[in-house]
């Protein structure tokens, strides 16, 4: 199974990233008196690595369970984990951190939890791929303690 970032955030991350580019593309051709200044070679790096790497966290990143190995690629970087190697799997704002027996973590950005459902205690997708991996795993199941009582997380 494989997880990508959500559909909001690939049509609104798209059509950015892709402003930034074309932004950045007109600064190019814009001769200045005695050639481009720093700050015009700054504004123009950082408007095409803000583009690009948009671009990439919306088309390039995922989450890929097997049943011998977890894949993760971020921002056109691949890694794999091996399932049995997994000792812990958590959801957070900055994405999915997979802990594995040596201690290493992995950071999955495909799939994120906003600190609201986080602070609610609302079960989200993230939640859901982190279960999927952590059952793959033979991991046990969370369960939710904080927030209202609605949409507890599910021990499955």
């Amino acid at each position: 199974m494989t997880w990508r970032p959500g559909l909001i955030e690939r049509i609104v991350c798209a059509p950015v990233s892709l402003f930034l580019l074309v932004l950045a593309s007109a600064m190019l051709p814009a001769p200045v008196s005695g050639g481009p200044g720093f700050g015009e070679i700054v504004a123009l790096l950082f408007l095409l690595g803000l583009g690009g790497g948009l671009l990439l966290h919306a088309m390039g990143s995922s989450v890929t369970l097997t049943a011998e190995e977890v894949r993760i690629r971020n921002l056109g970087f691949a890694r794999s984990v091996l399932v049995d190697e997994i000792t812990d799997v958590d959801p957070g704002y900055s994405g999915i951190t997979i802990t594995t027996s040596d201690g290493k973590e992995v950071l999955a950005l495909a799939v994120q939890k906003v600190n609201i459902a986080e602070w609610l205690g609302l079960y989200t997708r993230a939640d859901a791929v982190a279960d999927s991996i952590r059952r793959a795993a033979g991991l046990p199941m969370r369960r939710s303690t904080r927030g209202t009582g609605l949409h507890r997380k599910r021990d499955a």
